[in-house]
């Protein structure tokens, strides 16, 4: 399974003089995850497996400094935009460690983007408060 940075549009390339060899330093090999750190939270992408062969999605997030307190959940979704799993519901400020949740498919997935989608409800409704994604490949 090749994993990129889907916030990594451009691929950064390195030449190895010596060798003349490049190298991409925004793939990686079987497993792989991506952080993104916004509005107080810091929400994480995981992916398990070998070639397109996953054994386990976990997305999760915690509570860096985020306020006001607000219910929120994690949700992770596949390339289609289909629902993988959702956490519990929980309140910003109750949180303490680590909220997310996992899915072990022991399966070959479709390739593409794969993401871990912090909501916080305010004003009535869900907003996406931080996303982290993973293109699998």
């Amino acid at each position: 399974m090749r994993i990129k940075r889907t916030s990594s549009r451009l691929l950064a390339i390195f030449a190895v003089a010596s060798f003349g060899l490049l190298i991409s330093a925004a793939t990686a090999n079987a497993t792989g995850s991506h952080s993104v750190q916004k509005n107080g939270f810091v929400t994480t992408m995981y992916v398990q497996g070998s070639g397109l062969y996953v054994s386990e999605f976990y997305g999760y997030t915690y509570n860096e400094s985020a306020t006001p307190n607000e219910p929120i959940h994690v949700q992770v979704v596949g390339p289609t935009g289909s629902t993988i799993c959702n956490s519990a519901t929980v309140n910003s400020s109750n949180l303490v460690g680590y909220l997310g949740c996992s899915k072990y498919p022991n399966a070959d997935e479709a390739g593409g983007n794969y993401c871990a989608i912090t909501w916080a409800y305010s004003g009535g409704k869900y907003h996406n408060d931080d996303e982290a994604c993973l293109y699998v490949s």
